[in-house]
């Protein structure tokens, strides 16, 4: 993977964001408040738009979702779900409680994410 995409610029998704696009990745980037100015200084490909990951990352996307746990994290899925295509990938990064982030129907709660996307957790240390 060479390329992927981040929802959520802040302490996290930021740093993350930050050390790829050292290391030569390209990286695409939506945050609530806007990108960092020192990201797109960096070479973040801002979006305003989910579906505009469509447009900038080749299939399979990869986005990582770096937002605080609880209805934001739902409000953005339900989003990603209307933006992505089959096969796409969602890892969410941030604290969400694990059993959300399973790969099985169980652990999927939002309908279009179930059919058509895979989302898994990252595993992030300390989430209970």
């Amino acid at each position: 993977m060479d390329e992927f995409g981040v929802i959520g610029l802040g302490r996290m998704g930021g740093s993350l964001a930050h050390q790829a696009l050292e290391k030569g990745l390209r990286v695409v980037g939506a945050s609530r408040s806007g990108a960092p100015k020192d990201l797109v200084a960096a070479g973040l490909a801002e979006i305003r738009d989910f579906a505009a990951f469509r447009e900038k990352l080749r299939a399979p996307r990869a986005v990582f979702l770096y937002v605080p746990a609880g209805p934001a994290v739902d409000k953005i899925l339900e989003q990603l779900g209307e933006a992505l295509e089959p096969g796409d990938i969602v890892v969410d990064g941030g604290n969400s409680y694990w059993w959300r982030c399973g790969m099985d129907s169980g652990g999927i709660r939002l309908g279009r994410m179930r059919r058509s996307r895979r989302r898994g957790g990252r595993g992030k240390s300390g989430s209970s």
